[in-house]
C-alpha cells in the first residue's frame, strides 16, 4: 500500500511540474 501511495505521489508531483514548466514557457 504504502509503495502505491509512493508511486501515485511521485505521479501528481510530475505532473505538477510538467504544469509548472509549460505555463512558465
Amino acid at each position: 500500500m504504502f509503495f502505491l501511495y509512493r508511486t501515485i505521489l511521485a505521479y501528481l508531483i510530475a505532473i505538477f511540474c510538467g504544469a509548472l514548466v509549460s505555463s512558465s514557457v
